[in-house]
């Protein structure tokens, strides 16, 4: 079998992504990165794999405001 490109090994739960508001975002907007990086190394510089941690109102707060305000 061939090895899995970087990118083949996200996995996205598909109700996410094909939910109306974030299935429009791209991941840098919540995780990070310069998706106009043309070399994958240094377009992930940065990239915070789990948004929501250790300050969901930092990431998701700027749009769930209501949200993050119970989160804890």
């Amino acid at each position: 079998m061939t090895p899995l490109a970087p990118h083949e090994k996200i996995f996205v739960d598909s109700e996410f992504a094909e939910d109306e508001n974030h299935g429009e975002l791209g991941c840098e907007e919540c995780h990070g990165g310069n998706p106009n990086e043309p070399d994958w190394q240094k377009a992930h510089v940065g990239v915070v794999k789990d948004p929501t941690y250790p300050d969901a109102a930092e990431t998701c707060g700027e749009c769930h405001e209501e949200i993050v305000a119970t989160y804890q």
